[in-house]
């Protein structure tokens, strides 16, 4: 769900008729945003982990399905009334569901469009992602695999509201070896400004001798060479994409089981090279 948040950017910024640049500061509609000392935070610090706000926001609250009940209002009271930033954005990684939540909903309120909608239209539509959906349809419903946790006891799935972005997407194994290709360059993207998007997504926006990352996509290492991946963690469910640029190799893993699957899929990508 992040990487494809980052991609979305990516073409927002490449598309001259759009209002949003990745590196302006973040607008959203109707409500000021909390800054540090005066530095605002901008859009790709949302998508890179560096805008200073928490892993979720202060009035969130766990639950069986968390995020389905968490609304557009409770967003903006929380940002209205008491979010402040740990620090100054673009200084240090902190990872947050909520910047790359609000990132997904600042950018559909600015361009007046759902969020699902974007996605669709820009990414998943041009590369032939026809069963990757935030909202299933009935059929999709039915298809769709019970979670469990790692002991093997069937859980409640997870469902997302405002913050989609961070992790709404439900998709298979097909759609997300579409989305790796294209993301690789194996697969013809005709839409230039979703090309852009895709190569300003890939690249290395902030970097502390620790951590790399682009828009959405982690830098890594597989048997010794770069890896661009990402993971995913809901209710009893885990997921992993990753591919090595070098080799044209890509991986997708996706579990209905609370059970780490990172170490199984970078030995897959080690084992092709």
């Amino acid at each position: 769900s992040k990487t494809m948040a980052g991609i979305l950017l990516g073409t927002l910024d490449a598309d001259e008729s759009s209002p949003i640049r990745a590196d302006d500061p973040v607008q959203l509609p109707g409500l000021e945003l909390p800054d540090y000392e005066g530095e605002p935070i901008r859009w790709w610090h949302l998508s890179s982990h560096v805008s200073g706000l928490p892993r979720l926001p202060d009035n969130f609250e766990d639950g069986q399905n968390p995020y389905a009940d968490y609304t557009d209002d409770d967003l903006r009271y929380y940002l209205t009334e008491q979010a402040h930033l740990y620090t100054r954005p673009g200084e240090n990684y902190l990872y947050s569901n909520l910047g790359v939540g609000l990132m997904g909903y600042a950018m559909s309120c600015v361009m007046d469009t759902p969020y699902e909608q974007l996605v669709k239209e820009r990414l998943w539509d041009q590369i032939g992602m026809d069963d990757t959906a935030v909202t299933l349809t009935k059929e999709q419903e039915q298809s769709r695999a019970m979670p469990h946790t790692q002991l093997g006891t069937p859980i409640s799935p997870w469902d997302f509201d405002v913050l989609a972005a961070c992790g709404g997407v439900k998709s298979t194994t097909s759609d997300l070896l579409l989305y790796l290709a294209a993301n690789m360059g194996q697969l013809p993207v005709k839409d230039e400004m979703l090309a852009q998007g895709m190569e300003s997504a890939q690249q290395v926006w902030f970097d502390d001798g620790s951590t790399r990352i682009g828009l959405g996509f982690l830098h890594g290492s597989a048997g010794g060479r770069e890896m661009l991946w990402h993971n995913g963690a809901t209710g009893g469910c885990r997921s992993f994409i990753g591919f090595v640029p070098e080799t044209g190799t890509g991986v997708v893993v996706l579990c209905n089981s609370a059970i780490d699957v990172d170490s199984v899929a970078v030995q897959i990508l080690t084992l092709m090279q």
